[in-house]
């Protein structure tokens, strides 16, 4: 049908949608893919909340509709909503698991890494909705994938509140899935950028900044081993010398 009539195809609805629309929020990849096939720019039409087909697969979470339009047109991962979402911010907002990560691998085949540090018009990345949400296998996948070089996101980026993801945890540790989610980001953290807080900082929580159990025991071993050697030196030293330095 897309081949005989494709100016049918371009109609909208007085909601804006396109057949392609349609037929994303559906989950019909089939039907997709030979639209889609036919006439690409379809892929980037937008309906009057300015979503595109992607965006509304991507609330819908249908993985494998995610997957044909992305084939079709890559660019359309990094079109944005009216409230400056991309379709990965959709897929975590609906918690959506599956269609997350099947953007999260496209995103990867098309070198649109950077897509992970995009922020929303309230300044929230990905990171920061997957906490929100208490979602803590997308919180894992992410920081899997970035500690491993395959996606970029940047733990300590703020929202517009002022705040990152392990503050939101911070905030909300009464909570037990905050409180894992919170261990899970301030472990990567801790691996990333490992450093003591700032005494002189009333604002800086120590549960934020503190370095693993296992960096701190070392430490104290180094410590206490170069006092003991101090010790043993200070204590085998010939009389002679002892005497001079108290002469002296």
């Amino acid at each position: 049908m897309a081949r005989l009539w494709p100016q049918l195809a371009s109609i909208k609805n007085q909601r804006g949608e396109t057949t392609m629309h349609l037929l994303s929020t559906d989950g019909d990849a089939r039907m997709v893919r030979i639209f889609g096939e036919n006439n690409r720019e379809l892929c980037l039409e937008v309906d009057n909340s300015l979503m595109i087909p992607l965006h509304r697969a991507a609330l819908e979470g249908d993985s494998d509709v995610i997957r044909a339009l992305v084939s079709i047109c890559p660019e359309s991962l990094e079109k944005l909503t009216s409230n400056g979402e991309t379709a990965l911010h959709l897929a975590v907002k609906k918690s959506r698991s599956d269609a997350f990560q099947a953007l999260v691998d496209e995103a990867k085949s098309h070198r649109k890494e950077h897509l992970f540090t995009w922020k929303d018009k309230e300044g929230n990345t990905v990171l920061h909705l997957a906490t929100l949400n208490k979602l803590k296998q997308i919180v894992e996948l992410l920081i899997r994938e970035n500690s491993n070089r395959r996606i970029m996101i940047r733990i300590n980026t703020v929202n517009k509140q002022g705040q990152t993801a392990l503050q939101l945890c911070n905030a909300n540790s009464q909570d037990s899935v905050f409180k894992e989610i919170g261990w899970i980001i301030q472990r990567a953290v801790a691996q990333q950028s490992p450093q003591l807080p700032d005494a002189g900082s009333a604002n800086v929580s120590w549960n934020q900044t503190r370095w693993p159990i296992e960096t701190r025991n070392v430490l104290l071993m180094v410590v206490v081993t170069i006092a003991a050697a101090f010790f043993t030196v200070t204590c085998n030293l010939p009389d002679s010398f002892l005497k001079e330095d108290t002469l002296a």
